[in-house]
């Protein structure tokens, strides 16, 4: 099992969005109450991790979202 990757960069399949929140799919566990930043080339998110539960061989994390916008240096 791999360790959370504070500050680093990690892939993400977005499974579900909704006005609030999102569901991830990774490969490494994202501690509960952890901030976040969710970014693409255009879009950056911020949320918290409310669940992380372990599903097979990667983990499924639940975001509750605060913030949405375009990147600063978007296209």
């Amino acid at each position: 099992m791999g360790e959370p990757s504070a500050g680093k960069p990690i892939n993400a399949r977005v499974l579900e969005t909704s006005g609030s929140g999102m569901r991830l799919e990774v490969a490494m566990p994202v501690p509960c109450g952890a901030d976040i930043v969710i970014e693409d080339q255009r879009l950056r998110i911020v949320g918290e991790t409310m669940r992380c539960d372990p599903k097979s061989g990667g983990y499924i994390v639940a975001v509750r979202v605060s913030e949405t916008g375009l990147r600063a240096d978007a296209p």
